[in-house]
């Protein structure tokens, strides 16, 4: 007799957010409706979690530290295809287009260059500076750091849809904004976070780098949501990377 996994099961809702937000893809005869988009943003930060299992693991090689930290970011790309990095760049990107003569033609002007395929000047700088700003971190990052950076950036995206409206550009991908279940999310996110700050060599500290996430996060979120009306993929990549480098440089040896 062949299993047949329940539509909405846990366990095919996990499947269904590690497929949105990795790499890797489950096989599945039936494509998701809108509901179970919107159900497996529940396991967003579980699988945040798994995603900085890799980086981590690139950590803890006997390397020098700029070496190690080059090899993590590898593996966090590879692992999530950089969705999030593309969604940082194209958001800022598009966020600082100069003003026109009205607020609504600015924001028409800005959610077109969201969907533009070229990547402008600013873009093009903010994904640089990010990826320099991430490696410099991760040289002075303990293993645990890339998993609450990418279990929170995931948090951080649940957040963002739930919070705002739509905006476009539109991705199948995304879950429809304003109906995902946030609060699952964010006691999948406590029980992960509260496991991973035991586990740390420093408590406090990583308390304090969740801290830091979440209101950098936050903050980005809401910059962008006035900049396009509205949540769209870009601004869900932007939030996640915001919180990912607040999160890692909160570990750097400040003084």
């Amino acid at each position: 007799m062949e299993f047949t996994e329940p539509p909405h099961s846990p366990l095919r809702r996990l499947r269904r957010a590690a497929g949105l937000l990795t790499l890797w893809r489950p096989r599945d005869a039936h494509p998701p409706d809108a509901d179970e988009l919107r159900q497996a943003t529940a396991f967003y930060p579980l699988v945040g979690l798994v995603i900085g299992l890799l980086p981590a693991a690139a950590l803890l090689l006997p390397l020098p530290a700029d070496a190690r930290a080059v090899l993590a970011l590898a593996a966090w790309l590879l692992v999530t295809g950089a969705d999030t990095l593309g969604g940082w760049a194209r958001a800022c990107d598009a966020a600082f287009a100069p003003a026109v003569s009205t607020d609504d033609d600015t924001r028409r002007r800005r959610t077109e260059a969201l969907g533009a395929s070229r990547l402008g000047v600013m873009g093009g700088t903010a994904l640089g500076l990010l990826l320099l700003a991430k490696v410099a971190a991760l040289a002075h990052a303990p293993p645990v750091a890339p998993m609450v950076a990418a279990a929170l950036g995931r948090w951080a995206m649940v957040h963002a849809l739930r919070t705002y409206a739509a905006a476009p550009p539109h991705d199948a991908r995304i879950p429809a904004a304003g109906g995902v279940p946030l609060w699952s999310a964010t006691w999948v996110a406590v029980a992960v976070l509260s496991l991973l700050t035991i586990a740390s060599p420093d408590p406090v500290w990583t308390a304090y780098a969740i801290t830091a996430g979440a209101v950098l996060a936050l903050a980005a979120t809401a910059f962008l949501v006035d900049r396009f009306a509205g949540v769209n993929g870009p601004v869900c990549g932007a939030a996640c990377e915001a919180a990912e480098l607040a999160v890692l440089w909160m570990f750097v040896p400040w003084g």
